[in-house]
């Protein structure tokens, strides 16, 4: 069987909706509403990869009668887009997405609605964290525009699906991005009042600040971030090495398998373990807190580096034998993703009249009627520069995909350990793969859609459940202290261990 395989899961998860000024929301009519109900049905029910996973059809379709009955002729865009991400939060599934239309997002920007204003969660308490004029670094933010932190951050979770039952990826978006996610779920204004506590004095006080255009809003709370800089939206590069040979350690901060030049990606890679070979470092730690996934292929070029026998980090792949509905309402950036699903669905004229033993042969598995999973080729470990040392990994909620795939890869070695909080990729599988967006016709709210399933067990693990991320050997969370005073709790932790040997 040709084996083309597509191995792209880059999340995508803003979630957005529209206006036309401050206070006057963009409305559209009953009729169009419901027709674009209809399509983000017919889409998610037709080419999703595997819908039903980790949802109940039954409960689907009561989410669907439910959002068609709160139509009516005051029904704002907003209020379009909370029915719509409702619902994709209870698919579960971390790689389908509902997102604004361009014409939001150009008017968010030039009408300067941004609210500035970085935070950090810890212990699920939301607290300032860059430096500012207005509010103090560390202080807890309690109220924005009237409305409880509790409150807002219970709406914006629906931004996007769990795979694991918890919400810690949803407080790393929140972190990264609730400047653009409050005007676009909540309010829109030009000013915000902020009631917080200062912990310095334990005093509660209130501030009103203007919003910001996204140029000016990220780059600014950016460059003054309190804590380690993460992946979101920063301009560093996708890999950043530091050695310790003091700590008989070397640290490899990758921040996303999703870099603009493969090649020096590799480069990089290369370089990193020909120094820890040099150096004669005897513990490497994986640093994917924040990572939100990228390219298996990446993924498994630094696994090869750490592994003694051919490996893969995923197990199969799933093709399904169906036709895409709706391609006219494919985005131009998703051309690619019809074509190479065209290709995949071709691959499978290959398997008529195979039978079982032959399509076992062929390392290929009908799971189903139309289902079909194939086995991956296996990866040769590097032969020059092999690591044999500890090798360590930290995660968090922010590591998914393929940033949670790796970790999971790393904790199956002997010598693999993960030191963090739970990752937020399923344990077992993912929908991933190839990752078409569609507009819908009428709000032109763009809905991206996952067409494969990658699996990672293709078996039920002792003491794993089915929704479950990747769980740490050494569950380790940031405390507020080392916040305030820009100490790494989950690496120092791992230094410490490194001591203990």
């Amino acid at each position: 069987m040709k084996r083309i395989i597509s191995s792209f899961i880059i999340i995508c998860m803003l979630s957005f909706t529209a206006t036309t000024a401050y206070g006057e929301e963009l409305k559209y009519s009953k009729e169009a509403y419901l027709a674009d109900l209809q399509v983000f049905e017919e889409l998610l029910e037709k080419n999703h990869g595997n819908l039903y996973e980790n949802v109940k059809k039954e409960k689907l379709d009561e989410l669907f009668l439910k959002a068609k009955s709160k139509i009516n002729d005051k029904t704002t865009i907003r209020d379009f887009y909370n029915e719509l991400s409702y619902i994709v939060n209870a698919i579960n599934d971390g790689h389908t997405s509902i997102m604004s239309s361009d014409r939001f997002s150009m008017n968010t920007n030039e009408d300067k609605s941004y609210l500035p204003l970085k935070v950090k969660f810890i212990n699920k308490k939301m607290y300032c964290d860059f430096i500012n004029d207005y509010i103090p670094v560390g202080a807890e933010i309690l109220e924005i525009n009237g409305d409880k932190v509790d409150d807002i951050v219970s709406k914006l979770m629906y931004s996007t699906g769990s795979e694991t039952g918890t919400n810690g990826l949803n407080y790393k978006i929140l972190e990264a991005m609730l400047d653009s996610l409050y005007p676009q779920m909540i309010k829109y204004t030009d000013k915000h009042t902020i009631k917080y506590k200062d912990m310095k004095d334990n005093k509660i006080k209130t501030v009103v600040i203007k919003s910001e255009d996204v140029d000016t809003q990220k780059i600014y709370t950016f460059a003054h971030s309190n804590y380690i800089k993460d992946s979101y939206g920063n301009p560093l590069e996708p890999l950043k090495a530091e050695f310790h040979p003091e700590k008989k350690a070397a640290v490899l901060r990758i921040f996303t398998f999703a870099p603009s030049d493969y090649d020096s990606f590799k480069l990089y890679v290369d370089k990193f373990f020909e120094d820890v070979n040099y150096l004669k470092i005897k513990n490497v730690i994986f640093d994917v807190r924040g990572n939100l996934g990228g390219d298996l292929e990446l993924l498994n070029y630094i696994l090869a580096y750490v592994k003694s026998q051919p490996f893969n980090a995923i197990k199969s792949e799933t093709i399904k034998d169906y036709d895409l509905v709706r391609n006219d309402l494919l985005t131009p950036e998703s051309q690619q993703s019809l074509e190479s699903f065209t290709q995949l669905k071709e691959s499978l004229s290959e398997l008529e009249g195979m039978t079982e033993e032959q399509l076992t042969e062929e390392g290929v598995k009908l799971i189903k009627e139309d289902l079909y999973s194939y086995n991956l080729e296996q990866i040769e470990p590097m032969k020059e520069n092999n690591f044999k040392g500890n090798v360590y990994a930290l995660v968090d909620g922010g590591s998914f995909s393929c940033g949670s795939i790796f970790p999971q890869r790393i904790q199956e070695l002997k010598n693999g350990y993960l030191v963090g909080e739970e990752a937020s990729g399923n344990y077992y599988s993912t929908t991933a793969g190839i990752l078409p967006t569609y507009y819908l016709p009428n709000t032109k709210l763009q809905l991206t859609i996952p067409l494969q399933q990658l699996i990672m067990h293709e078996e039920p693990v002792k003491n794993i459940p089915l929704v479950s991320g990747v769980k740490p050997d050494y569950p380790v969370e940031l405390t507020y202290d080392d916040y305030m005073k820009k100490i790494d709790t989950q690496l120092e932790y791992v230094y410490k261990l490194i001591k203990q040997q």
